[in-house]
């Protein structure tokens, strides 16, 4: 492998085996307030391979690419690309249409990527070898607009509101910045702890996109092929209207901004099927080349991660704190012995959303 320091020259060539990727205008200014090159932002993504590939492996992947830099726009791209090289894998895909996306199995992977532009990484919950079922439960929340003090203390009060429900049900939980102004809890899921039988072969497909559908008792009604993402969220919903109907004055489930009143959206969408949340240790297309870093719940109170983890701030982190989610596929929780809990601590209350 060929890398210059933070002085870039026009290409630079990395090295992975009979892989040889050769990176080209590196010296391109892609963070312009910040300085930060996008030679700069491929030798991030190589320092952080070992850390964000296993959370890509298997996933179908979407990135928003920036060309040009920042300034000039990104687009979200999630089809995989005639001029990608073999190696690169893929798998069909889709909710009302298939899509053929890339999977990225491989520190050549990310760098590949990196240098045709892309700055955010975005997957699936799902992996290829059982796109039916998910391995990870996500809330996203989003506070009010506001000053950002305010905006992450409400996100990291929602944060341990969620966590204390999550672990009444069974749930492991961990949290990561987002690189914008709210913060993910994520529960990794077993997913072989409710197998089915499994589709053969084909793209997977259900009826509708969105959330999963909930029947007029509240069950979730599974499609020929979703049956595990209609029962993920259908957990996630009933939890979320739990949270918000324990703290009314704080939590919402409104979709639409004007029936948010300045209360913090509790998003469970990233569960549905062919939705996508942002991979740990992506950087994000905004000033400050901010990182979706994982952090430890001990951390939710340091002023430094109310301000967000940059690129740049990213490597000695790590090297003071080590990865705060090492031990996250250690940990998986079981939909169904979540779902008899929660059944169990709500005594029969009908948590469809109303």
């Amino acid at each position: 492998m060929k890398r210059g320091a933070f002085g870039y020259a026009g290409s630079v060539e990395y090295v992975f085996g009979d892989i040889a990727i050769a990176c080209t205008n590196v010296d391109r200014v892609v963070f312009p307030a910040d300085g930060i090159t996008k030679g700069e932002v491929i030798a991030y993504y190589r320092d952080v391979a070992d850390l964000i590939v296993p959370e890509l492996r298997g996933r179908p992947l979407s990135v928003v690419r920036y060309t040009k830099g920042i300034d000039h726009g990104g687009f979200f791209q999630k089809h995989y690309q005639k001029h990608f090289p073999p190696w690169l894998d893929r798998v069909a895909a889709g909710t009302k249409t298939v899509a053929e996306y890339p999977i990225v199995d491989s520190p050549a992977g990310v760098v590949y990527l990196a240098n045709q532009g892309a700055i955010e990484f975005h997957i699936w919950t799902s992996r290829k070898d059982a796109l039916h079922r998910p391995d990870t439960l996500v809330f996203d929340l989003d506070p009010p607009d506001g000053p950002a003090g305010q905006r992450f203390a409400l996100a990291r009060q929602a944060a341990h509101l969620v966590r204390g429900v999550l672990e009444q049900l069974g749930l492991p939980a961990f949290v990561k910045l987002t690189g914008g102004k709210g913060l993910h809890v994520v529960t990794p899921l077993d997913p072989t702890g409710d197998s089915v039988p499994r589709p053969a072969g084909g793209a997977v497909r259900v009826p509708t996109p969105g959330l999963a559908a909930l029947g007029p008792t509240g069950d979730s009604v599974p499609g020929p092929d979703g049956a595990g993402f209609a029962e993920v969220g259908e957990l996630a919903t009933r939890i979320g209207a739990l949270l918000c109907r324990r703290h009314p004055e704080l939590l919402t489930m409104e979709f639409y901004k004007k029936d948010r009143r300045g209360r913090l959206f509790v998003d469970i969408m990233r569960n549905a099927i062919g939705a996508t949340l942002v991979a740990p240790y992506s950087l994000r297309g905004r000033p400050g080349a901010p990182v979706a870093a994982p952090i430890a719940w001990s951390e939710l109170d340091d002023p430094l991660c109310a301000e967000g983890i940059g690129l740049r701030d990213l490597r000695g982190r790590l090297d003071r704190r080590g990865d705060p989610w090492q031990a996250l596929r250690a940990h998986a929780g079981v939909v169904s012995t979540a779902r008899r809990a929660l059944a169990a601590l709500t005594d029969g209350e009908n948590l469809a959303p109303g």
